[in-house]
């Protein structure tokens, strides 16, 4: 057993034994006999934990804030994350949202509020993508 699969195996069952695939025990017993770094077996504990706490925060969250961060222009007072408005870069700003919403968005939110900067400065192509991603 190498490395990636004893990581792939660890990963899998948590030290559930008892709630594995018959096929898997030869690898059970394998991964047990392998000499496998405790620091490694920590890593992969921490990341599943992580994982864990992050999937049970998703669950939790019942209100969207989506940040628009393009204005027409610049306030001097404004302390929020923005930028001149530019189509391509809001073309661009859309595609990383969507691949942040389809990776850390499984809820059904009560309430969905969109701010800013100007969320009206976007072109009302780019509005319709964004409230089709929500």
């Amino acid at each position: 057993m190498n490395l990636k699969q004893a990581e792939a195996f660890y990963k899998k069952y948590k030290g559930q034994e008892f709630h594995m695939y018959r096929e898997d025990e030869t690898l059970y017993h394998d991964f047990k006999n392998s000499d496998i770094p405790l620091d490694m077996i920590d890593k992969w504990k921490k990341e599943i934990e992580t994982v864990e706490h992050i999937d049970s925060l998703k669950k939790d969250i019942k209100h969207l804030y989506v940040h628009v961060p393009f204005c027409n222009s610049i306030c001097f007072y404004c302390d929020f994350t923005h930028r001149v408005y530019e189509s391509k870069l809001a073309d661009r700003w859309l595609e990383y949202l969507e691949i942040e919403i389809r990776n850390n968005c499984f809820n059904k939110y009560e309430t969905i509020y969109i701010g800013g900067g100007t969320p009206s400065c976007l072109s009302l192509k780019q509005l319709e993508r964004l409230l089709i991603l929500l």
